[in-house]
């Protein structure tokens, strides 16, 4: 599920590779997403129901960090969570907006000007530095909030606002990514 980018930055730390299966450490599986061959690199993860997630245990990244991930929408609900935590998620569909966002919960949700289009693959890239949060579609820049979270590393997912759709190539840095280096790994992997 995951692939570094050709001109990865020296500190990249964390490629997230989701298996169905019993706990390992503290991993956990929600419920299974089911295997499809038709990813952007070989197999991706279908998330059909609201049980559907992965979890990881993980503690969250204080910024700066970068994620990337590949997803194909295939349906809309009120709320979608691509990447969540006790302190925040990072959002596929945002409540009450049904656009690209991230939540620090119990404090503010911020919602980029970006929805996801269904049924096709597309690769969104958080760029997070203090106080400040940059998206990416497919290598271009969509806007920036000035606002940040650290990044959500305890599942995929949530009991109550699955994804619905198609995920492939997580991968996370500990460090903010140049423009340059988003668009070089988008080109990478470009479906």
């Amino acid at each position: 599920m995951a692939n570094e980018p050709p001109d990865e930055p020296a500190s990249s730390t964390d490629t997230t590779t989701a298996a169905p299966g019993p706990p390992i450490g503290t991993s956990y599986v929600i419920n299974n997403p089911t295997p499809v061959p038709d990813g952007v690199s070989g197999q991706a993860w279908r998330f059909d129901s609201d049980r559907d997630g992965v979890g990881f245990g993980g503690l969250d990244l204080t910024e700066p960090w970068t994620v990337s991930s590949w997803v194909r929408t295939t349906g809309r609900t009120s709320d979608q969570v691509l990447l969540s935590s006790k302190a925040g998620a990072l959002k596929l569909q945002q409540w009450g907006t049904g656009k690209v966002g991230f939540t620090r919960y119990g404090a503010a949700d911020h919602s980029f000007d970006y929805t996801l289009p269904l049924n096709q693959w597309v690769q969104l890239t958080w760029v997070t530095e203090p106080g400040r949060t940059t998206l990416y579609a497919s290598g271009e820049r969509v806007g920036t909030v000035d606002a940040s979270i650290p990044l959500p590393l305890r599942s995929i997912g949530t009991e109550k606002a699955g994804l619905r759709g198609d995920l492939d190539e997580v991968t996370t840095w500990d460090e903010a990514l140049s423009p340059e280096q988003v668009r070089a790994d988008y080109a990478h992997d470009d479906r």
